[in-house]
């Protein structure tokens, strides 16, 4: 199922926004299976595949929280929610 899947993703990346998906879903059936060289080809073709739709978030692996803008003379120190 693995393979397919990323065979999927890599044969979609450039015309379909779904082939994030679709390597997403073969990183994680490729994780299960324990096969480190197809799961580092599923990784690639995930990051390839995002970054050819532009989603930052979910390329960093998490929502973009931005940093308040510091006021004179203070230091940030929490996250701006």
């Amino acid at each position: 199922m693995g393979r397919a899947l990323l065979n999927l993703a890599d044969a979609v990346t450039g015309t379909d926004p779904a082939a994030a998906k679709a390597a997403q879903a073969a990183a994680a059936h490729l994780r299960r299976a324990d096969d480190r060289n197809l799961l580092a080809l599923a990784v690639v073709n995930l990051a390839q595949a995002l970054l050819m739709t532009g989603d930052r978030a979910r390329r960093r692996g998490q929502p973009v929280i931005p940093y308040p803008a510091p006021t004179a003379g203070t230091v940030p120190t929490e996250r701006a929610q």
